[in-house]
């Protein structure tokens, strides 16, 4: 009996071990520097540094940092030189409300990225960066892109800086999984001739989520509860109650002992009207 018990125990322990093991969230980041006259041929790998520049990338659910510096100039071993580095995470979200369960909602989640670029480039050397950010959830997406070179030439549309929201329709009580990646790419190339270019940046990206709706109660202040698998807190609720009868019960007696110092204030011309008016017989 007692070795069956401890089997039970055993298994059950190592089921949930194995249930957290399998929790759908992950980060990922990845920085590689390449000579790409040569079939892009990998010189070195993440958060490294050579003579061609460096590249570091960093995640957590929510929070992502990356940089490059990417350098080239004739007389090296190629004529051009790609530093790409890369920074994502995967999360499990779900939203919980006993009164809704099972029912559709909606929720806003938001993602700014912000950072600083340089170029340099002298003639016919070109360097070139290119920047992309995608969201994707169950029925929702958003992919940005946009590239800039020395010259001061954009293609896409520039996105540091500029806020990002994003509506994700969800079920209460039911997991769904959001995931954002960003991508960032330093080109130099065009380097005979005397040729010299280089291009830097550092960029950071940071994640929230917010404004949950129930799109089946118009109810105020509905309560719920989140969680991540991950166990990150996207989310920054902001609740301004509305007036009710509690409330308007509280200013009252707030209020009496005021108006029952007014009324029986013998220096007050009411109060003494009133309480003349008091002693005169009926």
């Amino acid at each position: 009996m007692k070795l069956l018990v401890l089997f039970c125990l055993f298994a059950f322990s190592f089921g949930s071990f194995m249930s957290r093991a399998n929790t759908p969230v992950s980060t990922y980041a990845n920085a590689s520097l390449y000579l790409t006259s040569t079939n892009s041929q990998q010189l070195s790998s993440a958060n490294s540094t050579s003579s061609v520049g460096f590249a570091d990338a960093d995640a957590q659910p929510g929070l992502m940092d990356n940089s490059i510096f990417t350098h080239g100039a004739s007389g090296m071993s190629a004529t051009s030189y790609e530093n790409e580095t890369v920074s994502g995470f995967s999360d499990q979200l779900t939203i919980t409300d006993p009164s809704l369960t099972g029912s559709s909602g909606t929720l806003e989640f938001h993602f700014l990225v912000t950072g600083t670029e340089a170029f340099a480039a002298v003639t016919p050397s070109v360097s070139l960066l290119t920047a992309s950010a995608s969201f994707t959830a169950p029925g929702a997406s958003d992919n940005l892109f946009y590239s800039k070179d020395s010259s001061g030439n954009i293609v896409g549309t520039d996105f540091l800086g500029v806020p990002q929201t994003v509506v994700v329709p969800f079920v209460f009580g039911t997991p769904f999984t959001i995931d954002l990646t960003t991508d960032f790419t330093g080109l130099v190339e065009d380097l005979t001739g005397g040729g010299d270019a280089t291009v830097s940046g550092t960029f950071s990206t940071t994640a929230s989520t917010d404004n949950v709706k129930s799109l089946v109660s118009t109810l105020p202040n509905t309560s719920f509860t989140q969680k991540s698998a991950s166990g990150a807190n996207y989310f920054s609720i902001v609740s301004v109650p509305e007036p009710n009868g509690l409330l308007l019960a509280m200013a009252g007696l707030v209020a009496l002992p005021f108006l029952k110092l007014r009324r029986f204030n013998p220096n007050s011309d009411v109060g003494g009207d009133e309480m003349a008016q008091d002693a005169e017989p009926r």
